[in-house]
Parts: structure tokens; sequence; C-alpha cells
């Protein structure tokens, strides 16, 4: 993943709320991310989502 994708995906989240961007003015500056309510919500729907696939989808067999 480029750092352009890796920014634009963060923007993202951002903008729909599942997650949180501080600044820290140091040298260098720090960015911390950190999820929202809202994103950690979203945490047990694809937990719930994970195990619906281990049940039903059928992987192929490795060679």
């Amino acid at each position: 993943m480029t750092h352009k994708l890796l920014s634009q995906r963060l923007k993202d989240l951002e903008a729909d709320g599942l997650i949180e961007r501080s600044v820290e003015p140091t040298t260098p500056v720090r960015i911390d991310y950190r999820l929202t309510e809202k994103g950690a919500a979203l945490g047990k729907v694809l937990l719930d989502l994970n195990q619906w696939a281990l049940e039903w989808i059928d992987l192929p067999a490795e060679p």
C-alpha cells in the first residue's frame, strides 16, 4: 500500500466517523488515530460476518 493510498483511506474513515485523528505538535509531528464509538461498534459486525463466512464458505483445498 502506498503512503498516498493509506492517507486517502484514513481520510475516508475519518470522514465516515469511524476514526478520529489527533495531531501532536512535536518534532517530528506525531499523528495518532483511534476508533470512535461508531468504529468500535463496527467491529462486532465484522466478527459476526467472519463467523458466518467460516461456517458457510468452503475454501478451495491447498495444493
